[in-house]
């Protein structure tokens, strides 16, 4: 009899470890994947993807492609979290900056640096929104543990509640 208390809370105890491991990972991968956001957001206002010797098309081309891949990792993100970081209406200004105007020779160099600050302010915008969010919602909210696992959760209590039942109706059945 004492066999079968050690093994339901030895088992217990083990789901319970699972549940906290699993929380780590999956915090560690939010962590991963908005870091990896704020890294392309940054490398896109520092203009590093950009060449003075290139096609003005192939340029228009990376640029777009850039945007492409923040609004991919963006939308990874905010399914992973399992929660909104930023609305995906938050990238309109990047999809809205005239980079035909900002790689045109005849573009003033005042335009051009009105063009590029525009753009850094507006990528400046989305990592502040990005981290007030993780830290709000990701790292310093404990209630964010059970939202974002209610269903892993509700399935450990349950597959719990279940093998207890098992164990409890082999024990009446081998009396």
């Amino acid at each position: 009899m004492t066999g079968w208390i050690k093994f339901e809370w030895i088992f217990i105890s083990w789901i319970l470890s699972l549940f906290i491991h699993h929380h780590s990972v999956k915090r560690g991968a939010i962590s991963a994947q908005k870091d990896a956001l704020i890294d392309l957001i940054a490398s896109l206002s520092e203009f590093k993807w950009s060449e003075e010797k290139s096609e003005k098309l192939y340029e228009q081309e990376r640029y777009n492609a850039k945007v492409s891949r923040v609004n991919w990792k963006l939308r990874q993100l905010n399914k992973l979290s399992s929660c909104k970081f930023i609305s995906e209406d938050k990238l309109t200004p990047l999809y809205n900056f005239d980079i035909e105007c900002y790689l045109d020779k005849k573009t003033s160099v005042e335009d051009r640096e009105r063009l590029k600050f525009e753009l850094q302010e507006c990528c400046e915008d989305l990592i502040d929104g990005i981290e007030n969010t993780h830290f709000d919602k990701i790292v310093s909210s404990k209630s964010y543990m059970f939202w974002s696992y209610r269903h892993t959760l509700f399935g450990m209590f349950f597959g719990t509640a279940i093998v207890y039942l098992f164990i409890e109706i082999m024990k009446f059945l081998f009396k």
